[in-house]
């Protein structure tokens, strides 16, 4: 067995044009933590009335540069329509509404009288309120998410490109203000080293996790290739040793029923039983090795459970979260039927891992009035009617399946918009 090549250093999320797993809902959780930390400061501030004494920092400015960030973070599927483009987006965006906002701040605080004539005393900002070291806190975030979803090339890029933001901006308002813009404009040099060193770490991290799941998915598919061959080379001896000594069997009695069929009717007939008799034994044979066929999950563990370790397989495979909703109990359904619904599911996740590129697997199995399975990923999506008319077969499949059972299979996409798969049976 051939082992894969795995490259560390290449991400995973990252060639693929998508987000590394996990990576969306710790934005969504720290812009909203942000969020509500303002809220909470501007009303302890509003409290003790240092709103109406002007002793607090310019928070317009906060609402004005980072209230688009979880705005953005939580529209609905922009991180798939944006692909690869989503996050270096949101991290540039967010690196500069923090040093924006921190550079206003630094300003607002320069203007008072009492801030202004510490700084002067001090020779240093970092004792501010929302200091130099309370941005370089926040710009960890935005570090952190590059070094998750990239390599440490890109954390160089961003550690120089803060850097000289910072340096700039802490100049020009030193400047402005009338003091000597350095040494104190270098300070965003040391948040770079400190930058490198962190992003250096969490990349390294990443990398190993990266090559450990590399590593399970191509063991995964080895191990599902050996299974497969496996299955068919005991279906061959199944067939060689039942079906085609069978029809070997039938193929000499028929032969010697024809020699005999002029000069010895009473024996040719003798023969002829004896040969329908190894007809059907090869037929109940022949049953039973196709009975073997059968997807063997569902004598294991019934439809629901197949279908929940099918999913969850998948998901973890392919570095998706998934959501699994199976109704309990579902109604007794004829085997038929059972091996129709889990074909069904089994093909809509295959094509899910193949082809969607997705981060989110949905799959619901509800009985009501009708049994209902539902595949929903947020993956790149299709042309469903240009598909269906080039006759895809995978679909095409699926469909005669649940035509077979007597049900209907819906297939809902577009392009950048994820497929939804619905099979119902009545």
């Amino acid at each position: 067995m051939q082992k894969a090549q795995l490259d560390p250093s290449n991400p995973i999320g990252a060639e693929a044009g998508r987000l590394e797993p996990g990576l969306l809902s710790v934005l969504r959780v720290i812009l909203v933590l942000q969020v509500v930390l303002q809220v909470v400061l501007q009303g302890v501030g509003a409290v003790i009335g240092l709103t109406q004494q002007r002793l607090a920092p310019p928070v317009g400015a906060f609402w004005l540069v980072l209230l688009p960030l979880p705005v953005l973070a939580f529209w609905p599927k922009l991180s798939v329509r944006m692909g690869r483009w989503f996050l270096p987006l949101m991290v540039s965006y967010y690196t500069l509404a923090v040093i924006t906002y921190h550079a206003a701040v630094f300003n607002w605080a320069l203007q008072q009288p009492a801030l202004r004539e510490y700084f002067v005393a001090s020779s240093s900002p970092m004792g501010l309120n929302d200091s130099g070291w309370a941005l370089f806190v926040i710009l960890l975030i935005p570090l952190v998410l590059v070094a998750w979803q990239y390599d440490f090339k890109r954390i160089v890029a961003f550690s120089l490109v803060v850097a000289l933001l910072e340096g700039v901006a802490v100049g020009m308002i030193l400047q402005a203000n009338g003091l000597p813009p350095l040494p104190m404009a270098l300070t965003g040099v040391g948040h770079a080293g400190v930058f490198l060193l962190v992003g250096y770490i969490v990349t390294r991290m990443m990398n190993a996790q990266r090559a450990q799941r590399r590593e399970l998915a191509a063991y995964a598919a080895a191990l599902e290739q050996l299974t497969v061959s496996r299955e068919r080379n005991r279906m061959a001896r199944e067939l060689h040793d039942t079906l085609a000594h069978s029809l070997s069997a039938v193929a000499v009695q028929l032969e010697a029923v024809d020699s005999a069929l002029d000069d010895a009717p009473e024996t040719a007939r003798v023969l002829l039983i004896k040969a329908l008799a190894q007809t059907r034994s090869g037929l109940t044979e022949t049953r039973r090795a196709m009975q073997a066929l059968r997807a063997s999950p569902l004598e294991d563990l019934g439809l629901g459970l197949a279908i929940r370790n099918l999913a969850e397989s998948t998901a973890r495979r392919s570095g998706m979260a998934a959501d699994i909703q199976i109704a309990d109990p579902l109604p007794v359904l004829p085997p038929a039927v059972e091996q129709g619904v889990f074909r069904v599911a089994q093909e809509a996740l295959l094509n899910v891992a193949r082809h969607a590129g997705a981060t989110h697997l949905r799959v619901q199995l509800e009985a009501t009035d009708d049994l209902v399975l539902t595949v929903h990923d947020n993956g790149r999506g299709f042309d469903a009617q240009a598909t269906g008319a080039n006759g895809h077969f995978g679909l095409q499949g699926m469909r005669e399946r649940a035509e077979m059972m007597g049900g209907a299979l819906e297939v809902q996409s577009a392009p950048a918009t994820g497929t939804t798969v619905r099979l119902v049976l009545p």
